[in-house]
């Protein structure tokens, strides 16, 4: 299977703001419009819980998928490149990416649980990810040195252009320890004790990337992620 090496985060999305905006926006008798009133309960919501989830570690682990520890350190590295967007400060946006992406809803659904605007959400996500993009993408994406020559490589192998590594998901056989709790996590679909491995390779079958960190029991989507 080929494919192309991308970002962990994209920032692009088809959805605009002005989908959650511009129609539903009217102006009411005291001379607000209804955006000008969805941010001022916001507002309130803020001040009656500013720190979310941080005061539960269990809930923040559950929602988000991260500590408050690391999600602090995350606030710091991204801060510079953070604004204020819709009145909401920066952590709350942090925290609203972090629970969408954590559970994997829909913006609506994140929305109505988090008490905030369809567009708040979708403004968070966009800001939170360029930032994540511009501030750590460096540090977390390695790509090859030569990405030209590997191209020309595989398109010359598969025909395929712009690909600069192959991946894959593979299962491989282990012996769990008998001491071992957990044994029946690493029983795979085919019955077999293993680990649930992606790699990522160049057309010289050299290695770019490896995560053998879960369970053969675990569903490649999970792994891909």
């Amino acid at each position: 299977m080929f494919g192309i090496m991308g970002l962990v985060f994209d920032s692009s999305s088809e959805e605009s703001l002005d989908s959650y905006t511009t129609e539903d926006s009217y102006t009411t008798e005291d001379g607000y419009t209804t955006e000008d009133n969805v941010r001022e309960e916001d507002n309130v919501r803020d001040e009656e819980q500013p720190d979310f989830y941080l005061g539960n570690q269990l809930t923040l682990n559950e929602k988000c998928t991260i500590s408050g520890h690391t999600l602090e350190l995350l606030l710091q590295d991204i801060a510079s490149s953070l604004v204020e967007v819709n009145l909401r400060p920066t952590k709350e946006q942090l925290l609203t990416t972090l629970h969408w992406m954590g559970i994997g809803g829909s913006m609506e659904g994140i929305a109505n649980m988090r008490g905030i605007s369809n567009a708040n959400v979708l403004s968070s996500v966009q800001t939170v990810v360029h930032a994540v993009n511009t501030v750590k993408s460096h540090e977390t994406v390695a790509w090859p040195a030569d990405c030209t020559a590997i191209m020309e490589q595989f398109h010359a192998l598969a025909g395929i252009p712009n690909v600069v590594g192959a991946i894959e998901g593979v299962l491989v056989k282990i012996t769990v320890p008998e001491d071992n709790n957990d044994t029946y996590n690493y029983v795979d679909r085919n019955e077999n004790e293993s680990i649930n491995c992606m790699v990522v390779c160049g057309p010289d079958y050299k290695f770019y990337y490896t995560n053998a960190g879960w369970p053969g029991s675990e569903e490649d989507q999970r792994v891909f992620r």
